[in-house]
């Protein structure tokens, strides 16, 4: 029998195992929209010059992706990414201009590594999924859990663009029909 073969024959054991014993291990899929956010996320960390992906990047990233529910609802809302953008910017090179930051780099193929606000809202993000019951993560649980983190960079720059949270969740809901 060929490795292949065994790894088949042991995954398909494995899963029917899982649901005999109704261990209630859910399994969520990640969309592909909601990794693209991530990725692009990083770009725009390491386009701006931030050692790592915060949440106000993961912000940037979901703006980013023109034609889901999350960038639907921010725009509605009258925010773009120029402008977060500018927002981010802007604090990027006061840190800079205090020393804090090592000024700009070049964008990698891997981007900028995250903050730990970054991979909080990562992990809320799939809290967020289970909460409503989808069988999968998409780029609304992300938005969803960036304005969970009230202190965090993505809901700061909301509000320095005049926009609260909670106006955001609630139009997010009305996009996505709850």
């Amino acid at each position: 029998m060929s490795k292949q073969a065994a790894h088949k024959r042991h995954a398909r054991r494995r899963a029917g195992r899982g649901a005999a014993t109704g261990s209630g291990e859910q399994r969520l899929v990640v969309l592909g929209r909601a990794r693209s956010a991530v990725a692009l996320a990083r770009q725009e960390a390491s386009a701006l010059g931030s050692p790592a992906t915060g949440t106000e990047h993961l912000l940037l990233g979901l703006l980013r992706q023109d034609d889901g529910p999350a960038s639907e609802a921010l725009n509605s809302l009258g925010i773009s990414a120029v402008a977060v953008r500018g927002r981010v910017e802007g604090v990027s090179d006061q840190v800079s201009a205090l020393g804090v930051a090592s000024g700009r780099r070049p964008t990698t193929a891997a981007g900028a590594p995250m903050t730990p606000r970054g991979r909080e809202a990562l992990e809320q993000s799939l809290r967020e999924a289970v909460r409503l019951g989808d069988g999968y993560l998409g780029v609304e649980h992300l938005l969803l859990a960036l304005l969970r983190d009230r202190d965090g960079g993505a809901t700061r720059t909301l509000r320095a663009l005049g926009v609260e949270p909670e106006r955001v969740e609630a139009r997010l809901e009305q996009v996505i029909g709850r």
